[in-house]
């Protein structure tokens, strides 16, 4: 740390505020004011008291301090927390998705392997597949609302209601059997 380090350490932060309300006044340097008649006391200045009577100069003077508010160095360490916050919720998000990522390539890879080998067998069996093909669109759909309900379960925003129905006849693929 340097000296300038430390010094600055030592500094207060200011308010964050618009600051004080000021007001502007006349001051009259002929007056009887005790505050210049003790600085002219002091410095031997009495001769200058009898200066003309009318010099008068314009004064800012504080009319309202600001209410206490958070300083700029509390806004910061606020902001820092808060960014450090938003970072460790965004790698725990990142890694949710990576993840929910992983799973549905997974279950695609699964999916195109199951399809795959339908489409094998119905080059050899056509009449076979169809049950098959069937059994494995309804096995797509459970899983599929399973999934659903699930996500539903564990997701604390609003979902979409889907309907079931319409979702199986949108689905409903067409197969020709030879």
């Amino acid at each position: 740390m340097t000296h300038l380090d430390v010094n600055l350490s030592y500094l207060e932060s200011h308010y964050s505020s618009s600051g004080p309300e000021f007001k502007r006044v006349l001051f009259n340097f002929g007056g009887q004011s005790p505050l210049i008649l003790y600085y002219l006391k002091m410095h031997e200045l009495a001769g200058i008291s009898k200066a003309p009577g009318q010099v008068k100069i314009k004064l800012t003077e504080i009319l309202k301090e600001p209410p206490p508010a958070p300083t700029y160095c509390d806004i910061l360490k606020e902001a820092k927390r808060q960014f450090a916050n938003n970072q460790k919720d965004f790698r725990i998000e990142k890694h949710l998705i990576n993840e929910e990522i992983k799973l549905l390539r997974q279950r695609q890879e699964k999916v195109d392997k199951e399809l795959h080998r339908l489409q094998a067998k119905a080059t050899k069996k056509p009449y076979e597949v169809k049950n098959d093909f069937e059994n494995f669109l309804q096995k797509l759909r459970s899983e599929a609302r399973t999934e659903r309900q699930l996500l539903a379960s564990l997701s604390s925003s609003t979902t979409e209601d889907f309907n079931l129905e319409e979702e199986e006849c949108q689905e409903e693929p067409e197969i020709n059997c030879i």
